[in-house]
C-alpha cells in the first residue's frame, strides 16, 4: 500500500494534466463534431474492426477478451512511447476524447439523451477504464517530463544526481503501475462484456455497442 501511494504522490499532477488533456478532447469532439468529423470516422474505421470480429463470434467470453486486449495494448504503449518525450500518450488522450464527445454528440443528434448514454453506457465500466487509461497516459508523460529533462541535464551538472535518482523510480515503480493498469482495465473488461450490454439493452431496448 506504501508503495501504490508513493507510486500515486509521483503521478497525480500528470494524472490531473490527463484529465484536462481527454476532458478538452471531448469538449472539442461535442462541441466542434462537424469539424473533426473526418478524423472521427477514420477512428471509428479502428473500431468497427473490433465490433466485426465480435459479431463473428458474439459471446461474452470473446468480448471481454477483445476489449481487454485492446484496452491492455493502447494503454502500454503510451506508458512506454511516453518515453519519446510524451507526444504519444498526450495524442492518445486528446484522441480518445474527441471520439468520446464525438460519439455522444452522434447520439444526441439521433435523438438518443447523451447523458443517458453516458451513464448507462460508459459510466458501469468507465470508472474503472477511464482511470486506468489515464492513468497509464499520466505515467508515459511522466517518463517522456523526465526523458526532456535527462537530455537538460547533459548541460546542468547540479541536476545529474536527481534525474538519475528519478529513473531509478521510476523503473522501481514500473511493475505495480502496470499491475495497477492491467487489473483496472480486466475489471473493467468484465463489466463492459458482461453488465454494460445489459444495461443498454434495459435502457435502450437495442444492444447498440459503447465505446470510449
Amino acid at each position: 500500500m506504501h508503495k501504490l501511494k508513493d507510486l500515486w504522490l509521483g503521478t497525480r499532477w500528470y494524472f490531473a494534466t490527463g484529465c484536462l488533456l481527454m476532458l478538452g478532447g471531448a469538449l472539442v469532439g461535442f462541441f466542434q463534431a462537424e469539424t473533426i468529423q473526418e478524423m472521427a470516422k477514420a477512428m471509428l474505421a479502428q473500431l468497427q474492426e473490433i465490433a466485426d470480429t465480435l459479431k463473428e463470434n458474439n459471446t461474452t467470453a470473446n468480448a471481454f477478451w477483445l476489449i481487454f486486449k485492446n484496452n491492455v495494448t493502447s494503454s502500454v504503449l503510451m506508458m512506454v512511447l511516453g518515453l519519446f518525450f510524451a507526444v504519444f500518450p498526450i495524442s492518445g488522450l486528446v484522441s480518445n476524447g474527441v471520439l468520446l464527445g464525438y460519439i455522444l454528440e452522434m447520439m444526441s443528434s439521433g435523438g438518443i439523451n447523451w447523458l443517458q448514454v453516458f451513464v448507462v453506457g460508459i459510466l458501469p465500466h468507465g470508472i474503472f477504464e477511464l482511470p486506468a487509461v489515464i492513468f497509464a497516459a499520466s505515467l508515459g508523460i511522466r517518463y517522456g517530463v523526465l526523458a526532456l529533462r535527462s537530455i537538460g541535464a547533459l548541460w546542468r551538472s547540479d541536476q545529474k544526481e536527481r534525474v538519475k535518482h528519478d529513473w531509478q523510480t521510476v523503473f522501481r515503480q514500473f511493475p505495480l503501475a502496470l499491475f495497477t493498469v492491467v487489473a483496472l482495465l480486466f475489471v473493467a473488461a468484465i463489466v463492459e462484456s458482461v453488465i454494460t450490454p445489459i444495461l443498454i439493452q434495459n435502457t435502450f431496448g437495442t444492444t447498440i455497442q459503447m465505446t470510449k
